[in-house]
């Protein structure tokens, strides 16, 4: 690592994609990553730092256009208002976690798994919450509309609200700043399990938690390239959930007249042959990696 973190790394440390952490720099200037053999990026700890603040702000409604042109400190600043006070105990104090997930995905899953010595509450739905005793909730909602905005705020406590984490898809600028207005934390998912340890550290430590917490080895391994044909299906995989997502969050805009309902449907109906589309190339990668697998167990010749 002595050259510094190549990009498919700081996508999974940052939970920001490898597409836009390129766009964030190519357009706005964001950092300025160290570059080696072939011109391949390599980025320091502080780059890592930088994007992960970045990415804290734009994912509570606030602008790339704006969050870009801000210094170090000023980040630092910023963040403060959506992380709570730097007098609020670190994440890693927070014991006893609340997850409130519907389809308690396995992304979300491997990252609550890695945060070390936690005690944890499954609920599948927000109504079905009550407030015990934890020390901090995190919210699985994919499609943030105005409806589901009301219901978190009506069925959050108060006391809870500096201490509760909302990790969506879908949102408009208008619902991510009601609710970081509450100082509840916002980040858009899904995420690796190494990002989310890095987005929920305190403010005032820019460096990069698995340096401390995760063995070389796994670090060494998020540099490597995944096997073709498994990266694939993961990644239709998600797309075909992102379109799920994108259906049912349009439909709810139709319902709460927050968009023209012609558009509307238009959007749903492309959004529908989009997924069919999908779906049939995940069926298509899903079918070839089982006589891939069944060929090289001899199962067939």
């Amino acid at each position: 690592m002595d050259k510094g973190y190549k990009i498919g790394a700081v996508a999974k440390l940052t939970g920001i994609s490898t597409d836009s952490i390129r766009a964030w720099e190519r357009r706005y200037g964001v950092v300025e990553p160290n570059r080696g053999e072939n011109n391949n990026r390599y980025y320091t700890e502080e780059h890592i730092g930088r994007l992960i603040s970045v990415k804290r702000l734009v994912d509570a409604g606030q602008a790339i256009g704006t969050v870009c042109r801000l210094s170090d400190q000023e980040l630092q600043d910023r963040t403060h208002g959506i992380l709570g006070s730097i007098g609020q105990p670190s994440v890693g104090a927070l014991k006893k976690w609340t997850v409130i997930s519907v389809q308690q995905p396995i992304w979300l899953k491997a990252c609550v798994e890695a945060q070390h010595g936690i005690e944890v509450r499954w609920v599948r739905c927000l109504e079905a919450f009550s407030a015990s005793n934890e020390d901090f909730v995190v919210i699985d909602m994919p499609s943030l509309s105005e409806v589901n905005e009301k219901l978190v705020l009506r069925m959050l406590p108060d006391e809870l609200a500096p201490r509760c984490l909302i990790v969506y898809k879908f949102a408009s600028r208008t619902q991510l700043r009601a609710l970081a207005s509450k100082g509840i934390r916002l980040l858009k998912g899904p995420l690796e399990p190494f990002a989310l340890v890095n987005l929920l550290r305190v403010d005032g430590q820019s460096e990069v938690a698995p340096l401390e917490g995760v063995a070389a080895s796994s670090i060494a391994q998020l540099s490597k390239e995944d096997d073709v044909l498994c990266n694939c299906k993961n990644q239709l995989s998600g797309l075909v959930n992102a379109l799920n997502q994108l259906e049912a969050y349009s439909s709810g805009c139709a319902k709460s007249s927050q968009m023209d309902d012609a558009l509307c449907q238009h959007i749903v109906e492309q959004t529908v042959q989009a997924r069919s589309i999908m779906e049939q190339s995940l069926s298509n990668v899903v079918e070839h990696v089982g006589a891939e697998n069944r060929k090289q167990t001899g199962l067939i010749n």
